[in-house]
């Protein structure tokens, strides 16, 4: 083996390590592990992980309990009401003077209710 290069940086000398490439092992899966492994964002015509996005943080994410299961999203000075069978945004409620906090549906999924 050869020696080791030297690289000066300004008045200082320094060795040059010698980076070693490691195999990856083979790691065994868990049936747990491959049974989570199966669920992906769904696409198409359901919702995409990135399909929303906000400008600022989530407070709050609530679920409709009726068909349908629409979700509200509280960020910021806003609601946001999305179909929960495609993820578009179905309303937005901006009438907030502060940041809004933990929207809620009732129970038949008809009235939301969220507060600053």
């Amino acid at each position: 083996a050869g020696k080791a290069s030297r690289v000066v940086v300004g008045t200082m000398d320094f060795n040059r390590l010698r980076s070693t490439a490691f195999s990856r092992s083979t790691v065994n899966e868990s049936a747990e592990e491959k049974y989570w492994k199966r669920f992906r964002p769904a696409t198409g015509g359901g919702a995409k992980a990135s399909s929303l996005s906000f400008s600022s943080p989530v407070t709050a994410v609530s679920f409709s309990g009726a068909p349908g299961f629409d979700f509200a999203v509280t960020s910021g000075t806003r609601v946001c009401i999305y179909d929960g069978r495609t993820a578009e945004l179905k309303r937005s409620l901006a009438r907030f003077k502060d940041i809004a906090y933990g929207a809620s549906f009732r129970h038949d999924g008809r009235l939301v209710a969220g507060g600053c």
